[in-house]
């Protein structure tokens, strides 16, 4: 996994655009890198939120090894508020397809 240091959380809010072609170019990703969301992964368990469903009684959580399955989020806000509601440790990451492959960055 790639990681991009420097970057704070606070500056992901949906008043602040992301530059995306900044990003693909300072981690080598091919130019033809789609941007695909922020995801939620799990460290300790190399894994990522894939979905949540929550009602009065329950809240059922899934995870997948796999970030072409994660929940992706088009909203930092968003995306941080259910990484703060999973029990285990997470970091939130930019989802990158790059065709035959995706590409995980960690934002630190």
């Amino acid at each position: 996994m790639k990681n991009i240091t420097g970057l704070k959380r606070n500056k992901f809010t949906r008043n602040r655009k992301l530059n995306l072609p900044d990003i693909i170019k300072k981690h080598n990703l091919p130019d033809r890198s789609k941007f695909c969301g922020f995801a939620v992964h799990l460290p300790t368990e190399d894994e990522f939120l894939a979905g949540i469903n929550e009602t009065e009684e329950i809240v059922v959580r899934a995870f997948t090894k796999s970030p072409g399955f994660a929940k992706l989020y088009r909203n930092y806000n968003k995306v941080v508020r259910d990484a703060k509601n999973c029990l285990q440790a997470t970091k939130i990451v930019f989802v990158f397809d790059e065709g035959p492959q995706f590409a995980v960055i960690t934002i630190e």
